[in-house]
């Protein structure tokens, strides 16, 4: 089963997607094929959309990629064209005030925001089109997207991002220590960043499953929300594979895309988001309540003031939270 994209918000764009459909070796990504599924059931393609609409490249694929040494997939094509990618200096993903869809402006980055499904009778907000919504963090348009009922894997706003050279590159984000964000709601979102190495060949990655291997094992890990806003705070170190697909090392240098995925088991969710952000490592001042992953730690505070910001690393997981997988956040620890 394909993960579905809505022809109602890509006939408006498709003239404007038209040229991004050349990949690095000048051919044009089959966008109707169906990757390899992982244990969640179908995964991502594209920049998180799965198949799609035959001929139609839903988001910029970063085709011929290689790993030979950026810890990507395999090869070196994609790392003879993208070697002198600059780190990015901009800490700033997206605060969403502009109201479109187009991630804040940095000199030869590229990123845009989108919502994906799978094909399941479920409930998606948004239905079609991401913008951003009025009434969010500060009384400022914030992302907002809610789901409930996906049986397949679930949903997810996602973002792709990359350095656009003669090709479309990783984008490197070494220069930063985590992710950063603000947000607020119920249930709780899997924060992944892909790599190339976890990405389909066909979607612009290098992982081959023709070859075997298992595709689409992003590094991530869970939040939990609550109604209040939140400042969130992941080192890179929480973000962690589960271990069921080709293993990559996690390289802040070569990201390929940004998810907040609603998993099924975690729905309904409902998300609003706003401030997202490379994170330079120093805990906020105005934190709340903290915790730690299994795997590194998440830091959460409050948004607008309460104390200090929790731990990021040695904290203590939330009971019930860290024995179900490595990268789950815990809540646990006081701020």
């Amino acid at each position: 089963m394909e993960r579905s994209v809505p022809w109602s918000w890509l006939i408006p764009i498709l003239a404007a997607l038209a040229w991004l459909a050349t990949g690095c070796d000048g051919s044009t990504p089959n966008a109707g094929s169906t990757p390899n599924a992982g244990p969640m059931g179908p995964v991502k393609g594209i920049f998180g959309a799965e198949g799609g609409v035959p001929g139609v490249v839903e988001a910029v694929p970063l085709a011929g990629a290689g790993r030979s040494a950026t810890g990507g997939g395999g090869g070196a094509a994609l790392d003879n064209v993208c070697r002198g990618t600059p780190a990015g200096t901009l800490a700033l993903i997206d605060g969403f005030d502009d109201g479109d869809s187009v991630a804040a402006f940095e000199p030869g980055r590229e990123a845009f925001w989108f919502t994906v499904h799978d094909e399941t009778a479920g409930t998606i907000e948004p239905p079609n089109s991401f913008l951003p919504v009025a009434g969010g963090y500060r009384g400022t348009p914030s992302a907002h997207v809610s789901a409930s009922n996906f049986t397949t894997w679930g949903a997810e706003l996602a973002a792709n991002i990359s350095y656009k050279q003669a090709v479309r590159c990783p984008y490197d984000a070494s220069a930063f220590a985590g992710l950063r964000f603000v947000a607020r709601g119920s249930g709780r979102v899997r924060v992944q960043l892909a790599m190339p190495g976890v990405v389909d060949k066909e979607y612009g990655g290098s992982c081959d499953p023709s070859t075997g291997q298992v595709c689409y094992d992003d590094h991530g890990s869970f939040v939990a929300l609550d109604p209040e806003w939140h400042v969130y705070e992941l080192p890179w170190s929480s973000f962690q594979q589960r271990g069921y697909g080709t293993q990559v090392r996690f390289d802040p240098k070569t990201l390929h895309s940004l998810h907040f995925t609603m998993e099924t088991p975690e729905l309904p969710v409902d998300l609003w988001l706003d401030d997202v952000a490379f994170w330079d490592g120093k805990p906020s001042s105005n934190g709340g309540s903290g915790g730690a992953s299994g795997g590194g730690g998440t830091s959460m505070g409050g948004a607008d003031g309460g104390g200090s910001a929790g731990a990021t690393n040695g904290g203590t997981t939330s009971a019930g939270e860290g024995g179900q997988a490595p990268d789950m956040a815990g809540t646990g620890g006081a701020g």
